[in-house]
């Protein structure tokens, strides 16, 4: 092989893997930006359960308080 298939060869390999790296990094950013969703997604998630769970117990307090009186 002459020097000039070889030059050829070699920024076509340098062409894909630096396509390769781009499409790596986009993969990463889409990750991202999904995890993040899902953490907010969670966080909410957990809020309302912490409202929730205040809540039921405020019931119970109040059910407690009625049972007290009778």
């Amino acid at each position: 092989m002459n020097t000039i298939n070889l030059t050829s060869i070699i920024e076509l390999e340098k062409a894909e893997l630096e396509e390769a790296r781009e499409n790596l990094i986009n993969k990463k950013k889409e990750l991202m930006k999904f995890y993040n969703e899902v953490q907010s997604s969670q966080d909410l998630l957990n809020e309302k359960y912490k409202l929730l769970l205040t809540e039921i117990a405020q019931e119970v307090d109040k059910i407690n308080d009625n049972v007290k009186l009778f």
